[in-house]
This record gives C-alpha cells, structure tokens and sequence, in this order.
C-alpha cells in the first residue's frame, strides 16, 4: 500500500512539472574528495553525474561537450581535442603574439575602458588566437565585447531561470555568428570557447588586481620577458610566479564550487525509473572548494589573506598542497592544469608591462570583482601612434 502511495505522489509531482530535488554542499577535504571522486565509482556514473549537474549550460548555451554529455566517446573526443589544442599553445612565441595583440588594441581603444571588459577582450583575443586557432582582426575589438558580456550575462541568466527567453536565444545567435567567424574550424565554438576563457579572464584580473603595482609586479614582468619553467617556478625575491597565481587560484577561485547530481535512495531511484529522468528525485552536492580553500584548519589564521608565501615548498603543508583544488579533483579534474596557471601569468604580465611603462593607467575601484563587482575599475588608454606616413 505504502509503495503505491510513494507512486502516485511521484505521478503527481510529474504531472505538475516539479522535481524533488536535495541540496548538499560539504566543504571538508575528505567530503570534496569524496563528491568529485567517490570511490570504485566508473567513468561513465562520472560523466552522468556531471552533465545532470550542467544542464543549465547546455539549455543557455547549446553546450555539446563532454561537461553537459555522459557519452564516454564525447568525453574522449573532446579530451583529445584538448590536448591537441593545449600542445598548440607556445609560452616562448607568446610575449611577441601579445605585443603586437596589445599594441594594435591601443590604436583603437577609447582613452578610458571598463578594467573588466579590457580584461575580457584581451585574454579572448589571445585564448581565441594563441589556444583555440582563430584569428580576430583589431577593429572587431566591440563585437569581442558583445560575445564576452554576453557569456557572462547568459551564465548568470542561466542561475536564474529554467526557460530561455527569446531575448537569450537572439543574444546566443548573435554571439554565435561571430564565433563561427573567428573559429570556423570548430563546429561549436562555445564548446571551446566556454571552458577555456570564462574562468581565465577572472583569474587574470585578480592576478592583475592584486598584483600591479605592488613589489611583485616585478616576477610577473621577469616571466613574461623570459617565459621558460624555471622563471615560472623560481624567483630571488619573494614568492614566484606560480606561487602568485596558486594564492590567487586559492583564494578568489573562479570555480568556487563544483556540483555533481546522483540519484536520491535506492528505493526511490526503483520507484522512479519508469519516470521521465528530469522529473526524477535528485540529490544535488556541491563540493565547496572555496570553503575549503580558506578553512584555518588549513590554513592557519591567516587562511583569508593573500600571501603567496605559503606556497613555497618550505612553509607549504602536505595537508595544504592537498587541499589545493582549484582544477578539481579525480578522473574528471580540469585537463588545463598544467597550462592554465603559465597562460594566467603570462597575460597578466603583458598588462602589467604596459602599466609599469606608463601607456596605461591603472584607476582601482573600491574592491575586487569576481565575474561582476568591477565597480569603480578603469584603465587609461595612451594610444600608440603610426610612425609610417
């Protein structure tokens, strides 16, 4: 009796169009592990538990990859695709590609930009160009704009909504024909486009907001000059490159939490499998990898200052090196790990270049941004002129 009941409250809950869905969000660094990484668990429940996770970027952003899909042939393709793009990319040629990226920016740039939207035009441009194998010519620098904006207004839509309205889609559409132009070897550019620029431009402009204009401008500028390991890695005076972005990574993380959606009890999931799978109980978990990344458990007292410091092998805990997440963890982890953090640096460091030579001004706001926050945040454009007649 009980169990027909249990059916016909589902039913209804179908017929209604509702969804039961749990939500919780463990922070400790066995329970992240064990969100991101349960154990025995095989790659396809991985993919499975993702995607139903992201279904909001597929419906905003007609995403087809492997982080909206539970297909293991997907994933493989895409890994492989992304591999073969990452192994594009060349740290010695891209300081020069970046000059003269930044130089043709700077004949055609207002006298004042937003720091965000500067930010944005300059890390797609290069991801677009340097990663992803497109080419964007200078003057198309507002429809740039148009298609990073737009990527962060249709994320946040994206959290508020079920429905795309019609608003959305001609955004999208608009976005899209750009895109097609610039990558017409991708058959779909967001694909691409999506995980490898919407958290870089934000790690980026922390690193530069944190940064410019402090004594470790300095590191930054060393390793763009001389883009090799070693700069990367090691500096003389104070924390090195790859300890400024790991303290950025941790402490304005641009992916603060990562969710995953498993089945609610095995009765339930029993009960439900005639149902349609949107409709399903769900229990959604979200590993908060920003909790974790400042718990002074961790960390120690000073787990919500910047200090870059503790990331030097000598005051680093293995604790600490563990609990260091910010690419994810287990079979699923970020495949640009390695990379990532050396493009971040570089990119701020070509920024930080033209500040520190005085063609660009840097006016902070009252406070740090995330995807939005940028308030009060602007840079003085000092156009370079033509020398040829």
């Amino acid at each position: 009796m009980s169990t027909l009941i249990t059916l016909y409250f589902l039913l209804i809950l179908a017929l209604l169009g509702l969804r039961w869905i749990r939500h919780e969000r463990p922070s400790t660094l066995e329970q992240v592990r064990g969100v991101l990484a349960p154990h025995a668990l095989p790659l396809e429940a991985h993919l499975r538990r993702r995607s139903s996770a992201n279904t909001r970027l597929a419906r905003v952003f007609k995403l087809s990859n492997t982080f909206v899909h539970a297909d293991r042939s997907i994933h493989k393709t895409f890994v492989a695709d992304a591999r073969s793009l990452l192994q594009r990319w060349d740290a010695a040629t891209f300081p020069d590609v970046t000059r003269t990226v930044l130089d043709a920016y700077s004949k055609l740039l207002p006298a004042s930009i937003a720091f965000d939207s500067l930010v944005q035009l300059i890390t797609f441009t290069l991801v677009a160009e340097t990663l992803l194998g497109g080419h964007i010519a200078p003057e198309e620098w507002r429809e740039v704009l148009v298609v990073t904006q737009g990527i962060n207004h249709l994320w946040e839509a994206s959290k508020k909504t079920t429905r795309v309205n019609a608003e959305n889609n001609d955004l999208r559409a608009k976005m899209d024909a750009s895109l097609r132009r610039w990558l017409p070897h991708l058959a779909n550019p967001l694909d691409f486009v999506i995980p490898a620029y919407e958290t870089m431009w934000r790690v980026v402009a922390v690193l530069i907001g944190r940064v410019a204009g402090t004594t470790n401008a300095g590191t930054l500028l060393a390793y763009f000059d001389d883009p090799r390991d070693i700069t990367f890695r090691v500096t003389t005076d104070g924390p090195s490159a790859e300890a400024l972005v790991k303290e950025v990574l941790r402490l304005h993380s641009p992916v603060r939490r990562i969710s995953r959606s498993t089945s609610s009890s095995r009765l339930s999931r029993a009960l439900c499998a005639a149902l349609p799978r949107w409709v399903r109980p769900t229990s959604i978990c979200t590993a908060d990898l920003d909790a974790l990344h400042r718990d002074v458990s961790i960390w120690g007292k000073s787990a919500g200052d910047f200090d870059a410091t503790r990331f030097d092998s000598s005051r680093l805990t293995p604790e600490q090196n563990a609990a260091w997440t910010p690419f994810g963890h287990g079979p699923l982890s970020c495949v640009a790990a390695r990379d990532a953090p050396h493009l971040a640096a570089l990119i701020a460091g070509a920024v930080i270049e033209r500040l520190h030579e005085g063609g660009w001004k840097l006016q902070r706001g009252p406070r740090l941004g995330a995807r939005r926050g940028w308030d009060g945040w602007s840079v003085g454009i000092t156009p370079i002129r033509s020398t040829t007649a």
